[in-house]
């Protein structure tokens, strides 16, 4: 079900864009996040992959930055495929 955020007025929305990890916890009231659990069969990346992730810890923060975290998933996609 949506939440409900029609009483906020839009001078004090905030983009999510606007929102770094500890103000989005404060917002949403929790501490921490549960990982989630997916069953999954792993597969072994292939040397292609492991040099593309060299390269883009090397070059990005690859946890923080939105379009670095698009290269990671695009990485491994492709390595899946």
């Amino acid at each position: 079900m949506p939440r409900n955020t029609s009483k906020i007025p839009k001078s004090k929305k905030r983009s999510l864009s606007g929102f770094d990890l500890a103000s989005a916890y404060k917002q949403l009231g929790i501490k921490t996040l549960l990982p989630w659990l997916l069953p999954a069969t792993p597969l072994e990346p292939t040397d292609f992959f492991i040099k593309r992730l060299e390269r883009l810890h090397h070059i990005f923060d690859l946890r923080t930055y939105e379009e670095s975290k698009k290269l990671l998933i695009d990485a491994a996609l492709l390595d899946s495929q």
